[in-house]
């Protein structure tokens, strides 16, 4: 939305050095990865301190429980290893890719390059190789996060399992 939004910008707003300065902004701000980041540092945080809480908790009611948790709760982790190992290496791969969508949203929407783009009328063309690219880096994303939040909720049942066998024992 952002590089269609400056398509249809004058190239006086693109030499506006304010402006300009805000554009660059709300491209580099409109990624989700610093939020993801964020949001995955707190849900560490907060099963830490969960985890260790019941911990301590399950010591004192009965170590054979906090043994068949930590049992049950062993295929979550290894599986999110395993799909962590899998995100690394598909964002490795396809660094190229990303490196062409980047260099294409730089001439959509930096002054230096834009002037040029309007000129020969270059921006559907650019416009849509970057959707192509978008779609394509998109649905890799996607089956990555459904394999992985699928595995993670089968084997969070097994885990939800263990637990309430450890309660009710």
């Amino acid at each position: 939305m952002i590089l269609e939004k400056a398509q249809t910008l004058s190239l006086v707003q693109f030499e506006n050095s304010e402006f300009y300065d805000k554009l660059v902004r709300v491209r580099r701000e409109a990624s989700t990865r610093p939020l993801a980041l964020v949001m995955k540092s707190l849900g560490l945080i907060q099963n830490l301190i969960m985890l260790t809480s019941f911990g301590v908790l399950l010591v004192h009611f009965s170590p054979w429980a906090l043994v068949l948790l930590v049992v049950g709760a062993l295929p979550v982790f290894f599986a999110e290893a395993h799909f962590s190992g899998d995100a690394f290496r598909l964002f490795t791969r396809r660094a190229p890719e990303s490196r062409q969508q980047t260099y294409i949203e730089t001439l959509l929407s930096h002054e230096a390059y834009i002037k040029e783009v309007k000129l020969f009328g270059f921006a559907p063309l650019l416009l849509q190789r970057y959707r192509d690219t978008f779609a394509r880096l998109y649905a890799e994303d996607r089956r990555l996060t459904l394999r992985r939040d699928g595995w993670g909720f089968v084997l969070g049942l097994l885990g939800t399992t263990a637990f309430y066998l450890a309660y009710a024992g």
